[in-house]
This record gives C-alpha cells, structure tokens and sequence, in this order.
C-alpha cells in the first residue's frame, strides 16, 4: 500500500535571446549601395591604341596585375617561369625591362606569344619586336601584349565589352638571352583597368549579405563627342543582374562626373525603403572632364566645379534618417586625389589604388567599415543555426532520389544543406506544402540573397534569410506540413537540416510547458535575457 502526494510544479524558463540565437541577426543594417564606375576611354588601352597608337598613351589602360618576378639569364640561354590567371580579364601584358633580351609567353593551351611567336598576328596580340617605328616612345623594354582588340593607329574599336579573354590557367614565362654575357632583367604583368574594375566590384558584391541592395552606374563619353554616357541599373537584391551589367560596361570618351553623382542621389531617392542606409561608392582613374548644369539654384560651367557641386547636394540628401555616404577611390597615376577628396564625404573616405591588389583591398575596406560587424568573423548562414531533427547519410545515386519530412512546429529560418565530395554532379529541389519550389529558379545562381548557396563541398537553401530591417522584416515562418525533397546527379551525399536557435528554444519551451498541469497547481515565469548596446 504505497500512497504518494503530487507536489506543484514552480517553475522560471530563463531564455537567452542575444543576437547568436537567430541567424538574421547578422545581417545588420540594411544597406542601399550604389557602385559608380569611371568607364571613360582612359580606362581601356585599346581605346587608345586604336585611335592614337603610341605605346605611351596606351599604357595609361593599363594597371600592374599581381605576377612580377626578377632574376638573370646566362648567354645564350632560357629562364622559365610560371604563373596562374583564374579570372576573366582583357589585355595582358607582359613587359620585360631589358630589351637586349628576347621574351616569350605560352598560354595554358601551349599557343606561343612574342619571340618564334610567329609574327604579330593582331587582334590576337602584339609583340613589340615587330611594332613599327613610330609607335615606340619608350623603347628600352621587351612586352607582350595579349589581346588587343585592334591594330595601332586603326581606328577600329568595339565600343562594347570585349569578351575575348585571355585563356585561364597556368602561363608560361619564358626569356632568351641571345648575348654573349649574363643579363639581368624585371618582369612585370598588366591588364586592362577596366578588367581590374569589374573584377573588385564583384568582389566587393559578395560581402553583402540578404537584406543589402546594390545598384550600378557606369559613366563615360560617346566616343569623341562632348555628350555624356550614363548608365543606371537600379538598387536591386539580384546582385547577378548587376554582376552581368558589370560585364557588359565598356570603356570611351570623356569622363562626366557630375552627371553620374546626379543620377545616382535621383536614384536612391527614387528608390529608398524603410530603415536602409545608402552609400555611393564612386571610382574614377582622373578629373571630370565633361558636364556643367544647376545645382541647388547656382549654375556650374566647368566640369570639376559642377562635379564637387553635385556631391554636395548628394551629402546633403537625408534618407531613412541617414545622410547619403560618399566613398571614392582614385584608380591609377592620373587621379584626380584633390577633386575625389572634395567629392567623398570626408577626406577619409577617399582611398587611392595605384594597381589591382590595392584595388581589391579598398573595396574590401570599404565593405567592412559599412558593415555592423568584422567581415572576418561574421559567418553569415551558420552563425543562428543549430540541427534539426531531419537528416540522412551514405546515400549514393546515379540518377534521382526523392524523400520527404514533416514540419510541424512553428520555425523562423530553415536550412537544409547538402555535402558531397562531388557537390558539382549533384542539384537538389525542395518543394514546400503549398508547392512553392526552392531554389527559385528565376534568381539563377547560387548567391546569398536567394537563400541558395553554393559553399565549398556543400550547397544548401535557407529559407528565408532576412531582406529588410531586422528585426521588424523578421516576421515571416516556415510553411507546416509535408515537405518534398528531391536530388538529383551522380555520387555520394549527406543531408542536414539546420533551424534558428530561438525557433528551437521555443519549440523546447513549448514542449515543457505541456508537462506542467495548471489545475495542480503548477505555476511558471519567463526570464528572457539580452544586452543592447545602445
């Protein structure tokens, strides 16, 4: 005869709810950014060389790229040497500083450039062994040049990307000493600014997470006419529609400053949303040369006056409760350092890149010093998550595999990510209770504002990252209900699911609080605990 006595339950739930428990959290500040980019002729060597072919003009397109080496070649023999392009880029040039001796570059494919190169087969590429006289005014070096669009003094230029990229992969460099003695020699690599641009600017893009916009505006000239080229792709989250504008812009004519600084204030304004700050990003390889007009009741005739003038008015532009942000960045030996620091918001924010890697590094800064967080420790996707309960492992397919799992718990954010040693043979599909199939195909691409990324040995789909302010635009759930996936490819994977910490705290608290019987007389409290800053 064993009798017990139930006893009431008391009880506190003390829950963390600190920024870490939700993955939206880090993306912080909504940003509006507008990328504006000098695409005047100077940006281009084949601009110049089409229409003015003297080696000294051309090489103001140019930009020292990465891949410089020194050493010495005995009489009459060769030195070798390596190094890798992996990105799309127009004209390479190779410039060796002695021109006693003879130089030669074979691309990944084993095509010979420059000396026994086989003549100077432009567009291809030009050897400066067999320029004409009159285009050299700097002769005392040896260069490759790999591909020019046109012929010296030709007058034929595209105006329009040139998309005929030298190969990627590993370049042979090689130097033949036809003396009688030991030489030493310099070699150094460049490409085309405009290349260099594109490629930092899509670089800067993939720091910006889900709830960034970016825009673009290219500005230059109609070839030798006065008339200004301005052209605006507005603040967007498909940041491949902007990457794919980027590659489309090409460089001509003069270089209208102010016109573009205009457009871009009319263009934030236009398309402003609750609680993003903007920031113009405006790159320029020299002074304004082209533009005048009314600025806040006062007229502007010349080209630099009327450029400052409109990024006045642009600073001066409240959105959102934030004054517009002005970053420049002067690109090469012809910038314009005075006029870019009267432009910019503070002279601070104005950075000068004399090659390519500098480049690379101020577009990064400036990512980093627009962010709420350090870039170098923010892991945007993983830091929030923690696993769910559905998972698998060692599947292996050679063609589809479907399953499917049950959601019913009120979720904030969702991940299922997929790994495999061959990732690249594998796609995936999942399909929502409604029929709402993700990834979205019309985004294309696996970019970090879709919630479709592409990472290493992994792809994976977070449903929904955050696309405004948080955390007021935090509001949206997971659909309940059965969700179908489906793989399709060749080889091995494992499935994990991922859901926000807070998702997963309250699903917990939840579940401890049905235990608890009000009628016996259980009681409980909540305690949520965070540190705000401000």
């Amino acid at each position: 005869n064993i009798t017990a006595q139930r006893l009431a339950a008391h009880a506190i739930l003390d829950l963390d709810r600190s920024g870490s428990m939700d993955p939206d959290y880090y993306a912080g500040t909504p940003l509006d950014i507008m990328l504006v980019t000098d695409v005047s002729g100077s940006m281009d060597p084949d601009y110049y060389n089409a229409f003015w072919g003297i080696e000294s003009i051309v090489e103001e397109g140019f930009t020292p790229y990465y891949y410089q080496k020194s050493g010495s070649v005995p009489a009459h023999g060769w030195w070798n040497d390596t190094f890798t392009l992996q990105e799309d880029i127009n004209d390479l040039k190779i410039l060796l500083n002695n021109n006693q001796l003879k130089l030669q570059i074979i691309s990944p494919s084993g095509k010979i450039y420059g000396y026994n190169g086989g003549g100077n087969n432009s567009p291809s590429y030009m050897y400066s062994d067999n320029m004409p006289w009159w285009y050299w005014d700097t002769p005392l070096h040896e260069w490759v040049w790999h591909k020019p669009y046109s012929y010296p003094d030709s007058r034929s230029y595209s105006y329009s990307a040139d998309t005929d990229f030298p190969e990627k992969g590993t370049w042979i460099v090689k130097v033949y000493n036809p003396t009688t003695s030991t030489k030493s020699f310099q070699i150094n690599s460049y490409i085309e600014k405009l290349s260099a641009v594109k490629t930092a600017s899509k670089n800067f893009i993939t720091n910006l997470i889900s709830n960034d916009r970016v825009g673009l505006v290219s500005f230059g000239g109609v070839k030798f006419t006065g008339t200004p080229r301005i052209s605006i792709s507005d603040l967007t989250y498909d940041v491949n529609s902007i990457n794919s504008n980027i590659d489309t812009m090409y460089a001509s004519g003069g270089t209208p400053t102010g016109d573009a600084i205009k457009n871009v204030r009319d263009s934030l304004l236009a398309n402003q949303r609750g609680g993003a700050r903007p920031y113009i990003v405006l790159l320029s390889d020299g002074m304004p040369t082209v533009g005048s007009g009314w600025v806040s009741g006062r007229y502007y005739s010349d080209p630099v006056d009327y450029a400052i003038a409109c990024a006045q008015e642009a600073k001066n532009t409240i959105i959102n409760g934030y004054n517009i942000t002005i970053y420049t960045i002067g690109f090469g030996t012809d910038a314009d350092h005075e006029t870019m620091k009267s432009i910019a918001t503070d002279p601070s924010n104005y950075y000068y890149a004399a090659n390519t890697s500098q480049l690379q590094s101020i577009y990064y800064n400036i990512a980093q010093q627009i962010s709420d967080f350090d870039l170098t420790e923010r892991n945007y996707g993983v830091q929030g998550f923690t696993p769910f309960q559905y998972s698998v492992s060692n599947i292996s397919i050679t063609t589809t595999w479907n399953d499917s799992f049950i959601i019913n718990s009120t979720i904030n954010d969702f991940k299922l990510e997929i790994e495999s040693d061959n990732i690249s043979a594998l796609n995936f599909t999942l399909i929502s209770p409604s029929g709402k199939i993700y990834p979205d195909l019309s985004k294309q691409g696996y970019v970090n504002r879709t919630g479709y990324y592409y990472y290493g040995n992994k792809k994976y789909i977070w449903i929904n990252p955050v696309n405004g302010q948080y955390p007021d635009a935090d509001m949206d759930t997971l659909e309940q209900g059965k969700w179908n996936l489906t793989v399709t490819g060749i080889g091995e994977f494992n499935i994990t699911t991922y859901i926000d910490k807070k998702s997963a705290a309250k699903i917990a608290s939840f579940s401890f609080l049905s235990s608890l019987d009000p009628i016996q007389g259980d009681r409980v409290g909540l305690v949520s605990y965070s540190y705000n800053s401000t």
